[in-house]
């Protein structure tokens, strides 16, 4: 299975997880086995807020597509980015119990994180910005 995981720092062999899915510096795309084992990660830029002409931001979904992405980890993100995977058909896991990507991904192949709910979401103001 392939999975985006929101990162922030620099890349590297085992990266931490950012809490603002859009906000984050890189995404990390890692595949796993067959047996739910991570295998590759691969640094990803973070394309998601493409600037929106109402102020604020819009979403670029196309990373996902792209790298033929199947799942999600992430902490926390705003609702039109969740209804953005969910229309996509994502499977999108809540991470909550580490800030290691690798360790998230290989929690989520086990079912040891839950499924993301709409109303775990946050809220954007007005003009796009979080919180």
């Amino acid at each position: 299975m392939i999975y985006l995981v929101p990162c922030q720092g620099e890349p590297g062999p085992d990266p931490k997880i950012c809490g603002h899915f859009g906000g984050c510096d890189w995404f990390a795309i890692i595949e796993t086995d067959d047996a739910g084992v991570p295998q590759t990660l691969t640094p990803v830029p973070n394309t998601i807020h493409a600037p929106s002409p109402n102020g604020g931001h819009g979403h670029n979904m196309s990373v996902f597509e792209e790298h033929n992405v199947q799942a999600v980890v992430a902490v926390n993100m705003g609702m039109p980015m969740y209804r953005g995977m969910e229309a996509a058909g994502l499977t999108v896991y809540r991470n909550t119990k580490t800030a290691s990507a690798v360790q998230a991904v290989a929690m989520a192949a086990a079912g040891e994180l839950p499924l993301f709910a709409a109303e775990e979401t946050h809220q954007h103001g007005p003009n796009g910005s979080c919180h």
